[in-house]
């Protein structure tokens, strides 16, 4: 269960939960997910569910123990997770997926707006598809 339970964590909603619930494992199977937790001692302070797609790490869900919010762990964590994620090299852009935390954005150097969000099955039909997209975009880009 989310400190944020009801809010903003992965169980806002039916759907939400839903949704990380089949992207987690999928993503996890290819190493593509972290969940990272920040601990005192024992105890727990926060945690970032992390996604990577290519070079671009998505940082969200930043959960953290109620009896440290004076001292903004989630923020701080956050800070520290996109650094390691640029260090590291693999990464060249951290995308926060911040819609509603607007005391993220004075860190972005874009924001990019989402009007319409398309997932499909990766089923042999629709990768076909996607590669021949690709091939007919890089086509027109390459043409004078």
């Amino acid at each position: 269960m989310s400190w944020k339970h009801g809010k903003h964590g992965l169980q806002k909603n039916r759907w939400h939960l839903a949704f990380y619930q089949d992207m987690l494992p999928a993503l996890s199977r290819k190493r593509r997910v972290a969940i990272r937790i920040l601990m005192t001692g024992d105890e727990l302070v926060s945690g970032i569910i992390c996604c990577e797609f290519g070079d671009t790490a998505y940082v969200h869900h930043t959960v953290y123990n109620p009896k440290f919010a004076s001292l903004s762990p989630g923020t701080m964590f956050m800070g520290l997770v996109i650094g390691e994620y640029m260090n590291a090299g693999r990464f060249k852009s951290a995308d926060l997926l911040c819609g509603f935390a607007d005391y993220y954005k004075p860190w972005a150097k874009t924001i990019v707006g989402t009007s319409r969000i398309q997932v499909y099955r990766l089923s042999v039909k629709t990768r076909l598809i996607l590669y021949l997209r690709r091939l007919a975009e890089r086509a027109t880009a390459a043409s004078p």
